[in-house]
């Protein structure tokens, strides 16, 4: 029974000296700083990989902080050129109302050599390490009848709006 109580001592100072992520206001922000949400060499070993997909590579994707607002943002190159002009949907998760995604749409022209994708809105709701879901859904035309290619990624936020005022996590370096 000692050593159960002195194990779980340990562990209680332990615990205790882990820290909870601090986080700073973000104010008079003029330009849009990116904060990258997805791993890349050296990057936090727990962030969501990169993904691909026929058409598109993601370079990196996270939170865009904007004034006094952010969204999701997400950067890709073109990993194949389509042979002729494609139609894009970019569905963005909206955590402050889960089953009503932001939306924005895009060409994808045959010389395009990479895209960046930005929410079409400030996202409210977002909370500090939790992850995302960034989807581009390519079509054949405008009509959207016939998917040719869809890209998923998840992405990190280290940027909180659940709040009237947003937030970003302390000692991070925008991209």
């Amino acid at each position: 029974m000692f050593r159960f109580t002195l194990l779980m001592s340990v562990l209680f100072v332990l615990s205790a000296c882990v820290s909870a992520p601090t986080y700073k206001s973000a104010r008079n922000i003029s330009e849009p700083m990116f904060l990258s949400g997805t791993w890349q060499e050296g990057s936090n070993v727990t962030e969501p990989r990169p993904v691909e997909s026929k058409y598109l590579l993601e370079e990196h994707g996270g939170t865009v902080v904007i004034e006094s607002g952010a969204g999701l943002y997400l950067k890709a190159k073109v990993k194949e050129a389509p042979e002729r002009e494609l139609h894009m949907v970019i569905e963005y998760d909206n955590p402050s109302s889960p089953s009503s995604p932001l939306v924005n749409e895009q060409v994808f022209p045959v010389n395009a050599e990479g895209f960046v994708f930005s929410s079409p809105s400030v996202t409210q709701g977002l909370a500090g390490y939790h992850d995302y879901k960034v989807s581009v859904y390519i079509y054949k035309s405008r009509a959207k009848v016939a998917l040719v290619d869809k890209l998923v990624q998840v992405v990190r936020s280290y940027v909180d709006t659940t709040t009237n005022k947003v937030f970003i996590k302390e000692g991070l370096m925008a991209r």
